[in-house]
């Protein structure tokens, strides 16, 4: 379930990117970051609740699919970071718990890892990762 959650999650920064005029990309934009700090954030925070990653169990394959949101969303919305780091820090914790395995952290410092963009370069927010 949560899975499917968090793919429902995913389309919606999809069609966000992909099917906003850009004319109205930027309100469109700001629209959902303030929605995904006021209730998506949220919701996640308390699934994750004091827990290392989402299942008791360990690492699984919903962690990864956390983390890309996280990322993906701390690149729509440049003071998201600063914002999970004080207001929500189980999440904050999360995300750099995730990159601090040590393979995660080998890919992400890799060259070709940093040029890789989320969504088609045509899109309104193809999601380039910072240089």
């Amino acid at each position: 379930m949560i899975a499917e959650y968090f793919a429902e999650l995913r389309s919606a920064v999809i069609q966000l990117s992909n099917s906003t005029e850009k004319s109205l990309y930027e309100g469109k934009r700001v629209e959902h970051a303030k929605n995904w700090r006021e209730h998506q954030l949220q919701r996640i925070s308390k699934l994750l609740g004091s827990k290392d990653f989402l299942l008791d169990s360990g690492l699984s394959y919903v962690d990864f699919i956390l983390h890309e949101l996280l990322y993906v969303h701390s690149l729509l919305d440049p003071d998201l970071e600063e914002f999970t780091k004080k207001d929500i820090s189980n999440v904050a914790d999360f995300k750099q718990r995730f990159e601090r395995i040590p393979k995660i952290a080998n890919f992400m410092k890799r060259e070709d890892a940093r040029k890789l963009t989320i969504h088609p370069t045509f899109a309104n927010f193809p999601g380039h990762p910072p240089s």
